[in-house]
């Protein structure tokens, strides 16, 4: 009495780990995006948090441009310290960032827009997430402009 597998049952699983493996994989990718474009809301809530403490100790809000500048891409890069704005903002990011952020302040100063700009998938197609913080609320909220965009 042989025992083992024949040639057909062996094929047949194979081609059922390809389907599986086939439905997985670019549902997998999708998830990695959205994890590294995750950086930029908790970035943008530690600029808001950092705003909103400025404007309680100054009665102004802060403007800081580009940083860590371009080329936006996938690659991590490290945060330029010592430039203006965020030296007076006193925020920085723990550790290498993927995304680059600003803060613009509108409205006469009455409220501040932190903005950042991703492109986590490297198609040279940014996704912007915006977090607005008012001066008389002082309760940020999150726009994402492009939700599709990674």
């Amino acid at each position: 009495m042989r025992k083992g597998f024949s040639l057909v049952e062996l094929m047949l699983t194979v081609g059922i780990i390809g389907v599986l493996a086939a439905i997985a994989v670019p549902n997998f990718q999708t998830m990695v995006l959205k994890a590294r474009k995750a950086e930029a809301l908790t970035n943008l809530r530690g600029i808001g948090d950092a705003s909103v403490a400025h404007f309680a100790a100054h009665d102004a809000w802060v403007t800081a441009s580009t940083n860590p500048g371009s080329p936006i891409g996938k690659t991590a890069r490290p945060w330029r310290t010592g430039q203006a704005g965020w030296v007076d903002l006193g925020w920085s990011p723990d550790g290498l960032v993927r995304c680059t952020y600003m803060v613009t302040q509108f409205g006469g100063g009455t409220w501040v827009r932190a903005d950042a700009y991703c492109d986590v998938d490297d198609d040279n197609v940014s996704s912007i997430i915006r977090y607005y913080v008012a001066t008389a609320d002082r309760e940020g909220y999150f726009s994402d402009l492009y939700p599709s965009r990674y």
